[in-house]
């Protein structure tokens, strides 16, 4: 096949149709919002958690959300965007010296290759890997040949790491939209995976369960793509990556995915109610 045919065909590929526009300026406990524009890449549109960047770039040709998304794909050693923990706002999840009660992540992610057996491909993390300096990590682990989304809780003021699997195979060259949930209190965890390819949930359920041991909050910054380390690869394109800092329902991750995601505005206060009453 030519190459101009197969550039044609990933293009295609990529270019499935755009969710609508979430609204996350009304809900409290959203602190972050990445959409990864041109102009704005490392813009975060809901708090002050702007990023540095090293080497990543805009990708206009494939977007789940607005015109473009972040490419980690092209030179995945050096492509990364970052912001230290004492740059993250009050409330951020896992920020050192806060607490960590309960928090979601939602995002659209790409994935460009499966990691060598063993080895970690790095969505977005608060993580260092060597050091005990970790909280949460999120992105894909081949395993016997099967790659699997995972979640990696760091424990013991962040000195030991727990992994979390989602246990079900997924492919290159897909969307998938990522719905990741945590309760400190119960340890109680779920990962709910759009297969945008299929149009279901990646096998056929959500994912949930009980961790062993409560997560720490640490001194890791937040972190989008490769952690400097080869056995922690990037190879993916992001979109809207969304932070809480509560636990989110399955219904309002398919309403993220879906593009329809919006809460009240609260009343005016200082209002006076009056009652009108008919004779």
């Amino acid at each position: 096949m030519q190459m101009w045919i197969k550039k044609l065909l990933l293009i295609l590929l990529l270019c499935s149709v755009c969710q609508a526009a979430n609204d996350f300026s009304n809900d409290v406990n959203c602190v972050a919002l990445y959409r990864f524009e041109d102009g704005a890449l490392t813009t975060d549109t809901i708090g002050s958690n702007i990023l540095t960047n090293s080497n990543a770039t805009v990708y206009t040709v494939a977007a789940k959300e607005g015109a473009g998304c972040v490419d980690l794909y092209s030179s995945f050693e050096t492509d990364y965007m970052y912001r230290a923990d004492a740059g993250l706002d009050s409330g951020f999840p896992g920020k050192s010296g806060g607490t960590i009660a309960s928090f979601s992540l939602c995002y659209w992610v790409w994935i460009g290759s499966a990691p060598e057996e063993g080895s970690y491909e790095t969505f977005a993390s608060k993580w260092y890997v060597s050091g005990s300096a970790k909280t949460w990590w999120t992105g894909v682990n081949t395993t016997s040949g099967d790659m699997s989304f995972k979640l990696l809780s760091g424990y013991n003021s962040g000195a030991s790491t727990e992994i979390i699997s989602h246990g079900t195979t997924a492919v290159i060259h897909s969307w998938y939209h990522v719905g990741i949930t945590w309760v400190q209190s119960t340890k109680a965890w779920k990962m709910r995976i759009w297969d945008d390819t299929a149009g279901a949930l990646l096998g056929g359920a959500e994912a949930t369960g009980t961790a062993t041991n409560e997560m720490s909050a640490d001194s890791a910054p937040i972190i989008f793509g490769n952690i400097n380390d080869l056995t922690y690869e990037s190879e993916c394109y992001l979109d809207e990556f969304v932070v809480f800092k509560d636990e989110l329902s399955s219904a309002e991750i398919d309403q993220i995915r879906a593009g329809t995601y919006a809460v009240a505005a609260p009343p005016a206060s200082g209002g006076q109610v009056i009652m009108i009453q008919e004779f």
